[in-house]
């Protein structure tokens, strides 16, 4: 599961709009990715530097984030509990109702930010 998360990590990072160079836009919201198969994950962004994956099977997997020279880097175990990290700056500055697609090794899938939790 922790395999699925660092690709969900991801695609998530592959994401401008009024709060361009941070995730505030993204706080008690919450971000869901729809795989090409039809698979939601959602991802909980707290203020407080961490995140909770939910995956589409109902696991969940924490993780920390933090923004440095104008990125955001999500980090997380793999399936071995080696740390992992991925950082993208086209995350930034996202917000409820903003959508994209991102494509990696499994696809297409499609993130949007959505209000509440």
């Amino acid at each position: 599961m922790r395999v699925l998360a660092g690709s969900i990590i991801g695609v998530f990072a592959l994401a401008s709009t009024a709060f361009a160079g941070d995730l505030s836009g993204i706080f008690g919201n919450t971000v869901t990715i729809t795989d090409a198969g039809g698979g939601v994950t959602s991802v909980l962004v707290n203020e407080d530097n961490t995140y909770t994956v939910t995956t589409p099977d109902g696991a969940e997997i924490p993780g920390t984030w933090e923004v440095a020279d104008g990125q955001a880097c999500f980090n997380a175990a793999d399936a071995e509990g080696n740390p992992t990290q991925t950082c993208s700056a086209d995350i930034l500055g996202k917000g409820p109702g903003d959508s994209w697609t991102a494509t990696d090794d499994n696809g297409e899938s499609t993130i949007s930010v959505v209000a509440g939790q």
